[in-house]
């Protein structure tokens, strides 16, 4: 490491060209871990559990998953159709008391959670900024209830 110029500390070096990918892709894969993890926690914890969406990130994570009960899914277009043999329901036909765990942004998830407006469901998430780069862990996020879903 070569010292700085100006000052004379030590200098930090670029990531490589060649290590760069590496660095992101760890960083994507303790994210991709961290969602998992937050999953099979709330699943855990539920009587009864979904995943929003039906897209194909909604079906890699049931998959790793295993059993889950259903995909919520405001495409009106995606009702009554199935995945991965469970069905697709509207938000309004989540049974009430159920957990939706939802894999997406903070900023996508809150927006689903405000639509939903007063449904009995409990909503999880993960935020993903709250994510340390370093260590991959996360606070935990406190379980949705009706006066603090919004938060995670």
């Amino acid at each position: 490491m070569a010292p700085c110029h100006v000052c004379d500390s030590p200098r930090l070096e670029p990531l490589s060209a060649a290590t760069r990918p590496l660095a992101l892709v760890s960083s994507d894969v303790q994210a991709i871990e961290a969602q998992v993890t937050w999953a099979r926690i709330a699943r855990a914890e539920a009587s009864s559990f979904g995943i929003m969406g039906s897209s194909i990130a909604a079906a890699w994570l049931a998959h790793e998953l295993g059993e889950i009960a259903f995909f919520a899914d405001e495409d009106e277009s995606r009702r009554g159709n199935s995945l991965m043999g469970r069905p697709i329901l509207t938000l309004a036909e989540v049974p009430p008391g159920a957990t939706v765990f939802i894999p997406m942004s903070r900023n996508v998830a809150e927006g689903i959670i405000a639509r939903a407006g007063r449904l009995p469901i409990e909503f999880r998430y993960l935020d993903w900024n709250q994510l340390d780069p370093v260590s991959g862990s996360v606070v935990r996020p406190p379980r949705q209830t009706d006066e603090g879903r919004r938060r995670a």
